[in-house]
């Protein structure tokens, strides 16, 4: 029976304007995901059906399931071939700050941490100060960070800020730790100054969630905040000696850091190949676009004739920038979605559910069609998404059981 596992990471799949995830097109943001297939039963989720499983959310979403063998994963790119022992779910928020700490602390080469933004607490402090006891100890690491602009300079005029926060690490070490600031081209002029800050992120954001250290990943939907790092429950997939992969995601960072601002040590912004408040928003795009679609043909591809063996799995990840027309995700989520096998479950987890219309008819199709999918969704209840929460009492409040 092949065991297959899809998470939405960095992309959150917040992440699709005029996207699959949905209904209207109202957010866009980069979305990368990544779906792992083992050939190995899962005793856990044996219900004397087969199963198959997909993710669809606005956040990164962890399924697990088996697919019957003829069906044509192996034929979606890119695929990567990796030992099944290297890969690990974490549990709780604190095993992703540990696992964090310990990656930061055990690195020789490179760190490449992306996110929404970084929090301004005691623990992201803690992150802080082992990247700078990472950086003293190491002179051959070299520290690439990639934020959200809006998000990661929120509150700059306090010096309360992701910036304010590691602006000491670039002055400290200059050229060996890079901070790269994504600053949507949708948002600019009139519509910039008349968009309060707290929904300037509903036109379009960077959304990764990468963490990266030598030749380990870390897939999250968690940024890097005193609530994920404590009582915000999130899902965390951690490939570890898994070099390709890695190469994988560290390429799709790049190519979203060359069209991003850099932040100097004097904690100004510097365009790179394109300024995104002054440039054609279409160059834009379509440069990033033209990046992607690099990273994916140079990628490898396996054919269904090379099935991973007992001890192995394949990691297929994918990526999404619906804004700009780049609709790899959801060509695979749609494939998944249509294509279950006869008389199986699926598990859809998702911190959010709004399936678009394309996503509801699909899944109405296998669920009523000849196949009988019965679906199963785990998502997180009204009351403990932030957005709902006005203020910090109640934000406190319900702290113990965010999700």
């Amino acid at each position: 029976m092949m065991r297959m596992m899809m998470a939405t990471p960095a992309a959150a799949l917040i992440a699709k304007t005029a996207s699959p995830l949905r209904r209207r097109p109202f957010v866009s943001a980069l979305a990368a995901s990544c779906t792992l297939m083992h050939a190995q039963q899962t005793p856990s989720l044996t219900t004397g059906r087969r199963s198959a499983s997909t993710s669809a959310s606005m956040q990164p979403a962890t399924t697990t399931a088996a697919t019957r063998a003829d069906t044509d994963w192996l034929a979606l790119r890119p695929s990567f071939k990796i030992n099944a022992s290297n890969v690990r779910v974490l549990h709780e928020p604190s095993d992703f700050f540990s696992t964090l700490l310990k990656g930061v602390a055990q690195a020789k080469r490179q760190i490449t941490l992306a996110s929404l933004y970084l929090g301004t607490g005691a623990r992201e402090r803690e992150l802080i100060e082992a990247l700078h006891l990472a950086l003293s100890t190491r002179p051959e690491l070299r520290v690439n960070i990639l934020l959200d602009c809006m998000r990661g300079s929120r509150g700059e005029n306090e010096k309360k800020s992701s910036r304010a926060m590691l602006l000491p690490l670039l002055e400290r070490f200059g050229d060996r730790i890079t901070l790269s600031l994504y600053h949507t081209p949708l948002l600019r002029s009139l519509k910039k100054k008349l968009i309060p800050a707290k929904f300037d992120e509903t036109i379009s954001v960077q959304h990764m969630k990468l963490y990266m250290w030598d030749d380990t990943i870390l897939l999250s939907g968690a940024n890097l905040s005193q609530d994920y790092f404590t009582n915000r429950q999130d899902r965390y997939m951690l490939f570890e000696d898994c070099p390709e992969v890695v190469g994988f995601f560290q390429k799709v960072s790049r190519v979203v850091e060359e069209h991003s601002y850099r932040v100097s040590s004097k904690n100004t912004l510097e365009a790179r190949r394109f300024d995104p408040l002054a440039c054609s928003i279409d160059e834009f795009g379509a440069s990033m676009a033209a990046g992607m679609r690099a990273i994916l043909a140079q990628a490898p591809q396996h054919s269904p004739a090379q099935r991973p063996a007992s001890t192995e799995a394949l990691v297929l990840p994918s990526i999404q920038l619906g804004c700009f027309g780049f609709k790899h995700d959801q060509a695979i989520t749609s494939h998944i979605l249509s294509s279950t096998p006869t008389d199986c479950a699926v598990w859809v987890a998702s911190g959010y559910f709004n399936f678009p219309e394309s996503y509801q008819q699909l899944v109405l199709g296998q669920s009523q069609g000849a196949t009988k999918t019965e679906f199963k969704i785990l998502t997180a209840a009204p009351l403990v998404s932030l957005l709902l929460l006005s203020t910090r009492e109640e934000k406190r409040r319900l702290g113990e059981c965010s999700v």
